[in-house]
């Protein structure tokens, strides 16, 4: 390399056709000294088996390198099983790789480590079929819950999955499929109707599997309300406010396996619990009711906009009893109110009916197919639910058709009114309409006519 230095800087004086050559030499001579040689290739091969040490036709196996920093060719492949359950992977390098194995019927096998090396084996890849869970839910009185809607949370192996809603049919049975065996706890609430609770539920592949019988009885019911501290405002009663529930600890529960769904700390699983209205205070009387709760002791904290978020209160759950929490929130901005008139498509005020609300600051009318509960915005209070942000409203309009929200901010909004279906736990509006309102540092009015 140095004689090849100096031979350029003694013949640098030539044109640059003619020392082009030798710089293109040199360099390349350079870099091939420092080149990575590639890995080794050799082949992958496996089998792909259920637990009952049957092949899987048409599995899924992606093999993806782990290591993208040295110097590689091969980085990655997707093949399948064939009727014997084989696959080949006919021309990898070796190193490091993760496997995912994928198979209809089949819980996946997710990024698997592999070290592909000369002395590695064929690869041995099990995959276990998943099962459905069936469940006979029946009323307090025994007879089938039909066409009812339920909301269900499992937990196995100490993992709770998140709450699933569930319909059965006239016989009162429902199914979640595509479940991993194994024993579960399950927690059952219908809206209206009852809880259950039941550990050691055995769910196993069978040609016929057995419904797990659900019988429901009647829980506690929480009642909580919101109004501002007695200072201010004279006490008034607060709606939109949202409250949380974790489990604190579950005293009806306390001597069984720590399987069971009511785990201290856990948010609980009240009545309606995936309708984003069933934990918001309703305007005018500031309540909120939670139905068909477990007995057990509870935490709870109530969050409203433009208030001081309020310090825990623990409250006690009893089966057929009423447990009532009442909190008194500091205001920190201006609120004012909002008089909103309901009137029907003759121009008649409707009184005394029960009414869904959704507030938007300058975003125009909302889908009247989708009430969701918009996202906690980055301001939030630590703990805040979805629910916080304030646009969903609960009201009950008055003999003459009135509904009186409180509190609001000053601003341009627009008003999305909706009459729900009963016993709609999907959330989905019956009617709807809309209208758009500036409301002022005193307040506002609007009117909101129903279509036919």
């Amino acid at each position: 390399m140095k004689n090849c230095q100096q031979r350029l800087l003694l013949r640098s004086y030539r044109p640059l056709p003619a020392v082009l050559p030798v710089l293109l030499w040199c360099v390349c001579f350079a870099s091939a000294s420092r080149a990575q040689p590639l890995p080794d290739r050799r082949p992958i091969s496996g089998v792909v088996k259920g637990a009952d040490d049957q092949p899987i036709n048409g599995a899924t196996i992606t093999l993806r390198r782990q290591d993208d920093l040295n110097a590689v060719a091969f980085w990655g492949a997707q093949v399948a099983t064939n009727v014997r359950g084989e696959f080949f992977i006919p021309d990898a390098e070796e190193g490091s790789y993760y496997i995912t194995v994928e198979a209809p019927n089949f819980a996946p096998l997710y990024n698997s480590s592999y070290i592909l090396s000369q002395a590695a084996a064929p690869l041995q890849l099990k995959l276990v079929r998943l099962v459905t869970l069936t469940l006979r839910v029946l009323k307090p009185d025994g007879a089938p819950l039909a066409q009812g809607k339920v909301v269900v949370r499992l937990r196995g192996d100490g993992v709770q999955r998140a709450p699933l809603s569930m319909t059965t049919d006239a016989a009162g049975l429902a199914q979640k499929v595509d479940m991993m065996p194994g024993v579960y706890s399950l927690h059952v609430v219908a809206s209206g109707v009852g809880y259950a609770v039941l550990s050691n539920v055995n769910v196993k592949n069978a040609a016929k599997p057995e419904a797990v019988e659900v019988r429901l009885k009647k829980g506690g019911v929480l009642r909580v309300t919101a109004r501002e501290a007695a200072a201010e405002n004279k006490g008034r009663l607060l709606g939109g406010a949202s409250f949380t529930m974790t489990v604190a600890a579950a005293a009806a529960t306390a001597t069984q396996p720590a399987s069971q769904p009511a785990a201290s700390g856990e948010s609980a699983l009240v009545d309606a619990h995936l309708n984003p209205y069933a934990t918001i205070t309703r305007d005018g009387d500031g309540t909120v009711e939670a139905g068909n709760l477990a007995p057990g002791r509870y935490t709870l904290r109530l969050f409203l906009p433009g208030y001081v978020a309020s310090g825990p209160q623990t409250v006690e759950i009893k089966e057929g009893e009423t447990a009532s929490a009442n909190f008194a929130l500091r205001r920190q901005d201006a609120s004012v109110a909002l008089e909103v008139l309901v009137r029907n498509s003759k121009g008649e005020p409707v009184p005394n009916t029960e009414f869904s609300l959704q507030l938007r600051p300058n975003q125009g009318v909302p889908a009247p197919d989708a009430i969701n509960a918009p996202p906690v915005p980055p301001d939030a209070p630590e703990g805040a639910p979805r629910g916080f942000a304030g646009s969903l409203r609960r009201a009950r309009s008055d003999a003459g058709g009135r509904i009186v929200l409180y509190p609001l901010k000053p601003g341009k909004w627009n008003v999305g009114l909706y009459t729900m279906q009963e016993g709609n736990t999907e959330n989905r509006p019956a009617v709807f309409a809309s209208s758009d309102v500036t409301i002022t540092d005193k307040g506002g009015s609007v009117t909101v006519t129903l279509p036919k």
